[in-house]
């Protein structure tokens, strides 16, 4: 692995380093991480995800994932999981609230 501050030490490390950084992608908006998705619903990580799952399971959540840096001491880059409310979900869970109302 990769110590903090050997991307400043040798050529070798400051060429890895910059390959490791450079591996990101972009997240278009309107994609969350569960630790957004769970700021915007006023609870914690683990309730978020529990959220996500059943909302998933209904298929009113889509899923997909970006590669992201999950730790800028080593440059780790991991593959996170985002999620977003497509249009058509809000507007089906709108009309399945209005007819169990009625």
């Amino acid at each position: 692995m990769l110590h903090r501050l050997s991307k400043n030490s040798n050529a070798w490390a400051k060429t890895l380093y910059s390959a490791l950084a450079n591996q990101q992608e972009e997240v278009p908006k309107g994609w969350l991480n569960s630790d957004q998705v769970a700021e915007k619903l006023g609870v914690n990580r683990t309730q978020a995800l529990k959220f996500l799952k059943k909302l998933r399971a209904m298929k009113l959540v889509e899923m997909t994932y970006f590669r992201r840096c999950v730790n800028d001491d080593f440059g780790l880059v991991r593959k996170v999981p985002f999620y977003r409310l497509p249009e058509k979900s809000s507007k089906t869970l709108l009309t399945r609230n209005k007819r169990n109302s009625i």
